[in-house]
């Protein structure tokens, strides 16, 4: 059997529970072994784009300790994934622990690329016809990479129609520190 690390974000525990839920589910049904760590936090985002490097190692640090298994970490953000993935590498550049870093970052995947990559979940639609667009974050298309992956899971229902967005891949103005 499978297992994963799940690691829900700050924004899914304080306000998006039922989508941390729904991510869980999804990995369930695959039949993919869900550990859920009761002590994550914040992926050190916020402090990081505001220059509060010495801080966010501390924390990046502090969830490398949560995660110490060889599991996958997934991740249902494109945001916190990339900052653990790829932004960890260069807060860490030149530091004591950057091949800790490197080994915990080499296992944290977004969740759509997981279940698009990894498990190539085969997903029966039964809704009615409908038409949905995507606006990419930033994180999750310049940094992550996790857009295709994202949208190739809605491309796989057949009653739902993926209608491009003009400027889809434009700033939404909600800001590195989250406004």
């Amino acid at each position: 059997m499978r297992k994963v690390y799940f690691f829900a974000t700050c924004l899914g525990t304080a306000a998006m529970q039922e989508a941390v839920l729904s991510g869980i589910k999804l990995l369930r049904r695959e039949g993919v072994e869900v550990i859920f760590k009761k002590n994550q936090t914040c992926c050190a985002q916020p402090s990081f784009n505001s220059g509060y490097f010495k801080e966010s190692k501390e924390v990046a640090l502090y969830n490398i300790k949560q995660f110490p298994e060889d599991y996958p970490i997934v991740v249902p953000s494109g945001s916190c994934a990339g900052m653990m993935s790829h932004d960890y590498l260069q807060l860490f550049k030149g530091d004591s622990h950057f091949d800790l870093v490197k080994e915990f970052s080499g296992r944290v995947i977004e969740l759509s690329q997981y279940l698009d990559d990894v498990l190539n979940v085969d997903y029966e639609d039964k809704g009615e016809n409908i038409k949905v667009t995507w606006h990419s974050n930033c994180h999750a298309l310049r940094i992550q990479n996790s857009i295709n992956a994202s949208k190739n899971l809605i491309k796989r229902l057949k009653n739902v129609e993926l209608v491009p967005l003009e400027f889809e891949e434009e700033c939404c103005g909600f800001g590195g520190t989250f406004s």
